[in-house]
């Protein structure tokens, strides 16, 4: 039998781009809301995760001290240790860029904020829809779109990794040039990282790349079959 209800009510009725995960005896909740564009996380036990009664009061997670843009896209996994990675992007304006936060004790509480990307630094007119991985090592892998100004035309998907917990991020590297959108990041093994994306240019399909050095170098694009 299936069962629904809402679990979740924002106070001015805005709560966008929600992802759940579940580690352990918990369920774990992110989306973006509220009247400044935060990031809210909220949890609930298993068995209490059909009922709004169920989840603990929403928590805003700490953002960039640049600008006050809405923040947006949170994409939040696991580990095989049950710690929580949690990636959001500020699309546009000061401040624009790939964030990302960690918990070791099941969201009760947060590392300080990590920048994976300074898109404004690095001149982007706007940054979006990041997505992560982890490794069994605890290696981290992120990948996002960057667009033009108004997001009707991507400019290709970026790549970054992290061996010290979120501490520093490699330079972003291009994965695909302009049309490159969606992508979405899995880690097969140590290191082995396979990343796909969907192309917008000619007839629409998804396309894919794969790399047996934790992103450092990668095998040329491929067309995923069946798309």
């Amino acid at each position: 039998a299936a069962h629904g209800g809402q679990v979740q009510r924002e106070a001015d009725g805005r709560a966008e781009q929600p992802c759940l995960v579940a580690a352990g005896e918990y369920l774990h909740a992110v989306w973006s809301g509220g009247a400044n564009g935060q990031i809210y996380y909220s949890s609930a036990f298993l068995r209490d995760g059909s009922t709004a009664g169920g989840w603990s009061e929403p928590v805003a997670l700490p953002g960039p001290e640049r600008g006050q843009s809405v923040r947006s896209a949170p994409h939040l996994v696991a580990d095989l240790g049950g710690n929580l990675h949690l990636v959001y992007a500020v699309p546009l304006n000061e401040g624009r860029g790939i964030y990302y936060l960690r918990s070791d004790d099941g969201g009760v509480s947060w590392s300080p904020l990590h920048t994976v990307l300074d898109a404004e630094a690095a001149g982007w007119a706007r940054v979006d829809r990041p997505t992560v991985a982890v490794d069994v090592d605890g290696a981290l892998y992120v990948a996002c779109v960057r667009a033009t100004l108004d997001g009707s035309m991507t400019e290709g998907v970026y790549f970054a990794s992290s061996y010290d917990a979120g501490e520093t991020w490699s330079s972003a590297f291009l994965i695909s040039e302009e049309g490159g959108d969606y992508p979405q990041v899995a880690v097969a093994s140590q290191v082995n990282v396979h990343l796909i994306w969907y192309d917008a240019t000619g007839s629409g399909a998804w396309s894919g790349r794969w790399s047996v050095d934790g992103g450092r170098s990668w095998a040329p694009p491929i067309r995923v079959r069946g798309f």
